[in-house]
């Protein structure tokens, strides 16, 4: 029986025993005790074959052991190493016993291409340094990936607790909190399950892939990042508007997947749990301005691909032709070269303006059918018959239309029957009122208003905003329609020109009333005036 010369070596562990036992000073005995059995002793016979008796410590070990090495050298399916010189043998003890290189490793280095010859042993270092580094950066890596699937293994929040959260980083907005809630919650207790239980993973699950609705500036984006950062899972956000077919000029849709290898940090286990955020998916309706967005190109094919990906994909980790920069050299060699989408969450959200139009259009229609049916069928025309009428009326007239949007209506605006059948869960974000816009300021955590007050405390300066402000500001920016963005845009116009003048002023505090949202200017000028008669004086 022919017996491989690797698994020998595996099993003798020649690195340990090596590195402990073999030295100038070792005695014949001490040698033959610490490698053992008749083999060991076949093998230093053959690894020291060629080295000069009169240089060898180990002289009598090698000629002791030659019986047992040429029986023994038959047995194996390459030759034993041969070292040319009693140099390579301590240069080969002194890496073993550093435990720089491997047996194996080293015996490439000394027997090199032939009987004689040998690689520099300082190649063979160099190589084999590394090789232990690659080693080492791949348990560092699983070790980051067992932490980043932490957050998954070990998921057990409920929904109010996420909602809680949520809660301190996205005023109002109520319902989508709560649909948001439900959906993680649900989709990372099925991801836990299958972890630990494999079998789980082949059954058929539909996953609860949400759908945001609502205008811009209503907080869907700042939603998701809170939600993503308290999950610590990868996170990539994609605009919809970018994508195209296949062949064209524009972002492929597997693009949108392999942006979470980098929020993974290249680490392709945790991606596979992550969340994809697509924005404006409603300029993928055919119905909105196809024929200046390419048609077909832009609307059906792309959203046939992000089906693909909403259940169970295979995306490849590298686009034809190219390397991601989060892939090292090393790395991804034996490791999964495709991302499964089986457990990526898909969350969808879009402004959907022209859909809502058509909706209120038929919901103001049939509110007026109503109204008349209702008049034409009352036996009398009491006052308190029309006031009821008329609230009624205008109670259906508050409600958002989109809030009552069926499938077969997003079909109309243009989006495929299968596309939205796979996002079962659909919410709306509502326009931000003014009280909305007070209660953002004042109770956000990361708040515009905090930001600029920490812009203000970086020159020394205190700024106070008084209740009557915050509710100046808050009408002002309900008037830009753009929801909570537009409140940075008035407290940089009302406050710009306070962070010029006051940092070069000995002012240690800003008041800010509803008059210096009015008129800052003049409330700037007048606050320097006081501050040079006050330094005159």
């Amino acid at each position: 029986m022919r017996i491989p010369m690797h698994s020998l070596v595996s099993k003798l562990e020649l690195r340990d025993v090596l590195g402990g036992s073999i030295n100038r000073s070792s005695s014949q005995h001490a040698v033959v005790a610490a490698l053992g059995d008749r083999w060991l002793k076949a093998h230093a016979s053959q690894l020291f074959l060629g080295w000069p008796r009169s240089r060898s410590p180990l002289a009598d070990l090698c000629a002791g052991a030659q019986a047992g090495a040429q029986s023994m050298c038959t047995a194996v399916e390459e030759p034993m190493p041969r070292l040319n010189s009693a140099a390579s043998f301590e240069d080969y003890l002194d890496a073993v016993r550093t435990r720089r290189v491997s047996p194996a490793e080293m015996r490439r280095a000394a027997v090199g291409g032939g009987r004689g010859s040998r690689l520099p042993m300082a190649t063979a270092h160099a190589d084999a340094d590394a090789r232990h580094a690659a080693i080492e950066a791949h348990a560092a890596q699983r070790a980051q990936t067992a932490a980043r699937l932490r957050a998954v293994t070990e998921f057990s929040m409920t929904p109010r607790q996420v909602k809680a959260h949520l809660d301190k980083h996205v005023i109002s907005q109520e319902e989508a909190k709560r649909a948001l809630a439900v959906a993680v919650c649900d989709h990372y207790n099925f991801v836990k399950r299958c972890l630990a239980e494999p079998e789980l993973d082949a059954r058929h699950h539909v996953k609860p892939n949400v759908l945001l609705l609502g205008p811009s500036g209503s907080g869907k984006t700042h939603l998701m990042r809170a939600l993503a950062r308290m999950l610590g899972v990868p996170f990539a956000k994609a605009d919809a508007t970018k994508f195209s077919a296949t062949g064209y000029v524009g972002a492929d849709v597997d693009e949108v997947v392999r942006s979470l290898l980098g929020a993974a940090r290249g680490d392709v286990a945790a991606a596979e749990f992550g969340i994809v955020y697509v924005d404006e998916v409603d300029k993928l309706a055919e119905g909105a301005g196809s024929a200046s967005r390419g048609g077909g190109v832009n609307t059906r094919s792309v959203q046939s691909a992000l089906l693909k990906l909403m259940e169970d994909a295979e995306v490849p980790l590298r686009a034809p032709g190219e390397r991601p920069p989060w892939l090292s050299r090393n790395e991804g060699r034996n490791e999964a070269q495709v991302i499964r989408t089986r457990h990526v969450l898909f969350i969808f959200s879009g402004a959907f303006s022209d859909l809502e139009a058509m909706l209120r259009t038929e919901q103001a229609q049939q509110a007026a059918a109503e109204h008349a049916a209702a008049r034409a069928a009352a036996t009398d025309g009491r006052e308190q018959g029309d006031d009821g009428l008329e609230a009624l009326s205008t109670a259906d007239a508050l409600v958002d239309p989109l809030c009552r949007a069926h499938p077969r209506d997003f079909v109309r605006a243009g989006l495929e029957t299968e596309f939205i059948g796979r996002i079962p869960v659909r919410v709306v974000c509502r326009s931000l009122r003014r009280h909305d816009l007070v209660a953002i300021m004042r109770d956000a955590e990361d708040s515009v208003l905090k930001q600029m007050q920490r812009n203000f405390d970086g020159y020394g300066i205190d700024l106070v905003v008084t209740d009557e402000a915050l509710d100046e500001i808050a009408s002002r920016a309900e008037s830009e329609r753009t929801g909570a963005r537009g409140l940075l845009t008035v407290l940089e116009d009302t406050l710009r020109d306070f962070k010029f003048e006051l940092p070069s002023t000995n002012l240690k505090q800003l008041v800010v009333d509803r008059h210096t949202v009015q008129a800052p200017k003049k409330h700037l000028e007048a606050l320097l005036t006081e501050h040079s008669q006050r330094q005159a004086s």
